[in-house]
């Protein structure tokens, strides 16, 4: 995971594979998500210290996100 946005529209997020994905892949990962649509589940935002927020990205196997963090001039993300 690279990124991702929402708006009142819906939502969506940018990810990086090692290697390519077969098109029933990407099937099964739509009907996934419009599972969780469905489910109506909040999105929630934090907000932490610039380290511990790299940390925590490095944490959830994040390493790109925990990088970018890392490059934060901000002491909050």
């Amino acid at each position: 995971l690279v990124g991702g946005a929402a708006d009142k529209i819906g939502f969506s997020y940018d990810f990086i594979f090692e290697q390519p994905l077969p098109a029933h892949i990407l099937e099964l990962i739509e009907m996934n998500l419009r599972t969780l649509i469905k489910e109506d589940q909040p999105i929630r935002f934090a907000s932490m210290m610039r380290e511990n927020g790299q940390a925590f990205l490095h944490h959830n196997n994040q390493p790109l996100l925990a990088e970018k963090a890392g490059e934060e001039l901000l002491n909050i993300i």
